[in-house]
């Protein structure tokens, strides 16, 4: 039996194994591009889902700050009379403080036509003006604002703020303060958003 010389390429190295070679790098490659893919892909849906859980809480918080201080605002037997004097009725004594034990209302500030408070949930702050910037700017103009704050050094408890105006005509005659806390509700959205999360990895795995 003769013996036959291995086919080579121009390199010097045999075909076969040259093909073989070839074949692993081309899978080799293939391989890297879908693994880049699914970190694109990964990043991307978490970018995507954090920023729709921040739009969802603050969408939510708006909401029920805001539902909080019209409630106060539309139940008080006579809101200008107690914003103007001070005065409450036993009615309204009892609204105030149903609302301080009701749901996750923190606090709340009833604001007179000069910027002051004149009744509050906390005592120390009755006769203190509001200190928000842009309470004389837009609040005493007719705009409600909402403002939510991750308080905490962890950013662990979520607070939604909404100062809605009492108007007459185009006259300020004070405004409701009320302080929501948000953090349950947060915790329940970031875990829904984990979940989504978790599904993509399972599905990209």
């Amino acid at each position: 039996m003769l013996w036959k010389p291995m086919a080579m390429d121009r390199t010097g190295v045999p075909s076969a194994a040259f093909d073989l070679l070839l074949q692993r790098r081309r899978q080799g490659g293939l391989l890297s591009t879908v693994l880049v893919i699914c970190l694109i892909t990964f990043a991307a849906s978490w970018y995507a889902i954090r920023a729709g859980e921040e739009r969802l809480l603050r969408d939510e918080a708006t909401a029920s700050a805001t539902r909080w201080a019209v409630y106060l605002r539309d139940n008080f037997t006579s809101l200008e009379r107690t914003l103007e004097k001070g005065i409450l009725t036993p009615e309204d004594i009892y609204l105030l403080k149903t609302v301080t034990r009701a749901g996750d209302v923190l606090r709340f500030k009833l604001i007179g036509p000069d910027g002051r408070v004149v009744r509050a949930s906390r005592k120390e702050d009755v006769g203190k003006a509001a200190e928000e910037n842009f309470f004389a700017t837009l609040v005493m103009n007719g705009q409600t604002i909402v403002k939510i704050e991750w308080q905490g050094g962890g950013s662990d408890t979520v607070v939604s703020q909404a100062f809605v105006p009492i108007m007459r005509g185009k006259a300020f005659r004070g405004a409701v303060e009320v302080h929501v806390d948000m953090t349950g509700r947060a915790l329940s959205i970031r875990e829904l958003g984990n979940r989504v999360l978790f599904w993509i990895v399972a599905m990209l795995s």
